[in-house]
């Protein structure tokens, strides 16, 4: 950790030995208290340095402010707390890496945006890197003692699936007999496998949306009903526990339970989770939560400061612009899938609602969070989408921090 010192009060002022005194206590006070690897203190400080430097070898003295902020730079740089040294040490956890986060912040630049924007972005990036995925989905020996269980998962065909992933993951954990693929249409007969426990894995819950799908998928096999099911998660956000949780209670679903991840995360706006246990319908569980979402990105005050609301509306700005093309491409599939006449990607029409909510990522939850194999479609689409972005008159090709699979084709814009 780094510990300063400056003095806001004229550095030239007199002081008596007791405060002199004093000042110096209360410092040996901090530097005892929390192990702080590094000490920069401005040299007009009233501190007694002789008996600092003792404790703290790694003392170092400097002039002015100025001077002060420089030092204090180099520090984060070398224990790796900058903004862009974390950002990158986050950065190369992900196996899609695109555009570095040096060269992505500066195109914030080059359309005339404050860079500190995209500062403030990088700072909240989390890669979620395939290891907690390993030690999330890992049972303890004790939990499977004297049971006969099964271990399973969701495959899905969706390009950018996590699926193949959370089956490599349990291949590596569990014996390959105890696993089970759970195709999206259908779940597979087990009333003959007399099973004690089956666990459902995923990599993230996040608005529940797709949990919601899958318990109501479950409920027409009675034999599914019959076996306690356990999901287990790498991460987790409150907003998909409340609304799983409550889906289960709704409508009976007392066999299932849904843990929370050691990796979990606040979306919801600053409300008790109790205050959501009135709802008595699934038609407001979903209307209910999904306006008490707070973006995830502008959840910090305190890192925005003055900048929030500017913030917001650059995110959807250019989230709007981006986003739009996945929307036509996610419809034209739809097309192609349900065998009905497919339409050119520029006559696709998607509503503004539909858009809007899309705008900082699905439900506009404007997540920072990824995996390093894979983006949460929660994720604000300036970080995983590429195209033609405009903002005043500048106009430019975005390229995004994560290649997805999901991109499969460029994001062509009108600029008139």
């Amino acid at each position: 950790m780094l510990l300063t010192f400056n003095e806001n009060k004229s550095i030239r002022r007199r002081v008596g030995s007791d405060e002199f005194e004093g000042n110096t206590d209360l410092a040996i006070e901090k530097i005892t208290a929390v192990r702080f690897g590094y000490c920069i203190a401005n040299k007009h400080v009233a501190l007694d340095f002789s008996r600092l430097s003792k404790l703290m070898p790694t003392l170092r003295k400097c002039g002015s402010l100025k001077i002060l902020k420089e030092e204090v730079k180099d520090a984060l740089r070398t224990l790796k707390l900058h903004w862009l040294d974390y950002a990158q040490d986050q950065w190369e956890h992900s196996s899609i890496q695109c555009m570095n986060p040096y060269e992505w912040c500066h195109q914030f630049s080059q359309l005339g945006i404050n860079r500190k924007v995209g500062e403030n972005l990088l700072k909240q990036l989390k890669v979620i890197p395939a290891s907690h995925l390993q030690r999330s989905f890992t049972v303890k020996r004790g939990e499977l003692t004297g049971m006969n269980v099964a271990h399973a998962y969701f495959e899905d065909d969706e390009p950018g699936s996590s699926s193949l992933m959370i089956r490599s993951v349990l291949e590596h954990i569990y014996p390959n007999e105890s696993i089970i693929a759970i195709s999206p249409d259908s779940f597979p007969a087990i009333s003959n496998l007399s099973l004690n426990r089956i666990y459902i894995y995923e990599d993230g819950l996040w608005s529940g949306v797709e949990l919601q799908k899958r318990l109501t998928g479950l409920s027409i096999y009675e034999a599914w009903k019959k076996v306690p099911l356990v999901f287990r998660y790498a991460v987790t956000s409150d907003a998909g526990l409340v609304v799983g949780r409550m889906h289960c209670a709704l409508h009976g679903f007392n066999n299932v339970t849904i843990e929370p991840a050691e990796n979990h995360f606040s979306f919801l706006e600053n409300k008790s989770e109790c205050d959501f246990l009135n709802i008595k319908k699934s038609d407001d569980l979903r209307t209910i939560i999904d306006s008490a979402i707070e973006p995830f990105v502008f959840k910090n005050r305190i890192l925005w400061k003055n900048d929030l609301e500017s913030g917001r509306k650059i995110m959807e700005s250019l989230g709007k612009q981006l986003i739009l093309p996945f929307l036509r491409r996610r419809e034209q599939a739809k097309q192609q899938k349900s065998g009905k006449i497919v339409q050119p990607l520029e006559d696709i029409v998607i509503r503004n609602e539909k858009i809007n909510k899309w705008s900082l990522g699905s439900l506009k939850f404007g997540s920072t969070i990824v995996f390093s194999s894979s983006i949460p479609k929660s994720v604000l689409p300036i970080f995983w989408l590429k195209g033609q972005v405009k903002w005043g008159s500048a106009v430019l090709i975005w390229r995004p921090l994560f290649w997805d699979v999901r991109l499969t084709d460029e994001v062509q814009y009108k600029t008139d």
